[in-house]
């Protein structure tokens, strides 16, 4: 991510598991305690996701396909915090 600039994700593999890649996320700071990190992006996300667990799938404006991998989607993002496990 520090290198491209871009955050990836793949199809959900668990209880909601999907066949589509999607950079999944949560709404808001990482809570204390919890590793991770937060960042903004200017593409918005999928207009039918749950609230409070924003989600980005494409092919579409701001989404790619990863140019190596079918089953992984990027978006370009900033990275404003990170958190060490």
């Amino acid at each position: 991510m520090a290198a491209t600039g871009k955050l990836g994700g793949r199809p959900a593999r668990n209880i909601a598991a999907g066949l589509f890649p999607k950079v999944k996320a949560f709404d808001g700071p990482l809570p204390e305690g919890y590793a991770g990190i937060e960042f903004s992006t200017p593409v918005a996300p999928d207009p039918w996701h749950v609230p409070g667990c924003p989600v980005w799938s494409g092919p579409r404006d701001g989404v790619e396909i990863a140019p190596d991998d079918s089953d992984l989607v990027l978006i370009p993002v900033t990275i404003t915090k990170r958190v060490d496990g």
